[in-house]
């Protein structure tokens, strides 16, 4: 009688063990098929880079945008392609939503916010990138908008 009931305990503790499992693993698994993510190009406001510089040595251009208008909003990735006279450049962001995600209100820029003024204004960096010129000339750097338009700037490479 004793083999008996420890048995039959050992094969309820089996069963609820495994009725756990496998409900916890059902949670997850609608916890993550209810985050919704979404894939957009962000709109760059300006490019600031050099006027010129000289040949053989990488400047710096910095991108200003926002990339969403709270916490839920973020950059995913940055798509650079060579063209023969400087890059092409792709900003994508990404925006999750879901019930069980809580954004707060703050506006995303892309890049860092940096120092403050003496006069207490918090100033954005802006996305900085590095630029190698392979050539004398100019050199465009063009950004694709998210309505397919471009946005330039040149710098001219001596």
């Amino acid at each position: 009688m004793k083999i008996f009931a420890l048995l039959l305990c050992s094969l309820i503790a089996i069963i609820l063990s495994c009725g756990s499992n496998f409900i916890h693993q059902t949670h997850d698994v609608r916890r993550k098929d209810s985050i919704k993510t979404e894939y957009y190009v962000i709109h760059i406001d300006s490019i600031a880079s050099p006027s010129q510089v000289e040949y053989g040595k990488s400047f710096t251009a910095a991108f200003y945008g926002i990339v969403g208008g709270n916490s839920c909003y973020s950059l995913d990735r940055i798509e650079r392609k060579d063209i023969l006279s400087g890059e092409v450049i792709s900003f994508y962001g990404r925006y999750e939503s879901g019930p069980n995600i809580g954004c707060f209100d703050a506006v995303a820029f892309l890049g860092r916010m940096g120092m403050i003024t003496d006069d207490g204004r918090l100033i954005n960096e802006g996305k900085l990138l590095e630029f190698i010129p392979e050539k004398r000339g100019v050199y465009i750097i063009s950004v694709i908008q998210p309505d397919g338009s471009f946005l330039s700037d040149t710098t001219i490479v001596q």
